[in-house]
């Protein structure tokens, strides 16, 4: 993550030298409408608390993500982060909050020429490959389901730019993409669709680590097979450890994942000898 941790002050000194009244309005964290202090919230408890899964995940093993992806992934947040970046430099009025100022002009230039958000979508980019960057299978779909809340946010910001800010009607004319370049505009896929590709895409995703979780059981039965003073030792579980994890497998359709706490990673009695 020091991707974005290493240029995070470099920005800030050149914004706040080249900008500083955008640096104040990014500084405004008090939502004015009531809609978005809701969905605020709720983006907050889903964001911090997905960030909570991939230490858990590290710490019990309970998916591994290919070293490839992983350094794909983090390409693709660092991708997000420089589109907000741009985002800030092209538009000196991207507040944190929704509301329309005075002298407020509508901005078609550099990335809104493409679509109507583009701040939004550099966060769905890092949304979608944040959990992968981190090594885990299990922290996707909390980060996914922070996106219906941004298109919640947006429908509901450009909801309040037509009726406030002029000329903001006659650009959504102009520029139809919302979110993503030439897939979603005024005519195209309503939210519910949107939302269902979004839980299919999810559903693939699970489908994908089930397949993974199975090579791997299969290769620790390998290595049992190899070492037969191995299988004298006999994994005891502590019963009811873990519900809220096997509560959230059996919601994600995982109906044979099981969580075990063996009690070789306190002993080194039934750790494995090296051979």
């Amino acid at each position: 993550m020091s991707l974005l941790f290493l240029p995070m002050p470099i920005a800030s000194v050149y914004f706040l030298k080249r900008d500083p009244q955008l640096v104040e309005r990014r500084l405004r964290t008090e939502e004015k409408i009531g809609e978005q202090k809701a969905i605020i919230r709720w983006v907050q408890l889903v964001f911090f608390g997905s960030l909570l899964i991939p230490g858990l995940d590290y710490r019990f093993g309970w998916s591994r993500v290919p070293l490839w992806l992983t350094i794909l992934s983090l390409f693709f947040v660092f991708a997000g982060y420089l589109i907000t970046l741009w985002v800030m430099k092209e538009n000196s009025f991207a507040s944190r909050t929704v509301q329309v100022e005075k002298g407020q002009k509508v901005i078609s230039t550099g990335p809104y020429r493409l679509v109507r958000h583009p701040m939004y979508f550099g966060a769905v980019l890092m949304l979608l490959f944040t959990p992968l960057a981190l090594g885990s299978w299990w922290a996707l779909p909390g980060f996914l389901l922070a996106i219906p809340l941004i298109v919640l946010r947006l429908l509901n910001e450009e909801k309040m730019l037509c009726r406030d800010l002029p000329g903001y009607s006659d650009y959504c004319l102009r520029t139809r993409s919302r979110l993503l370049p030439l897939l979603w505009d005024v005519r195209a896929l309503p939210v519910e669709q949107v939302l269902e590709l979004g839980m299919q895409i999810a559903a693939a995703l699970q489908t994908a680590h089930g397949k993974l979780g199975w090579e791997r059981q299969q290769k620790r039965k390998d290595l049992r097979d190899q070492n037969p003073s191995r299988r004298a030792v006999r994994a005891r579980t502590i019963p009811g450890a873990f519900p809220a994890i096997r509560k959230l497998s059996r919601l994600l359709g995982a109906s044979t994942f099981r969580v075990r706490l063996r009690l070789s990673l306190f002993s080194h009695a039934d750790r494995p000898s090296a051979s």
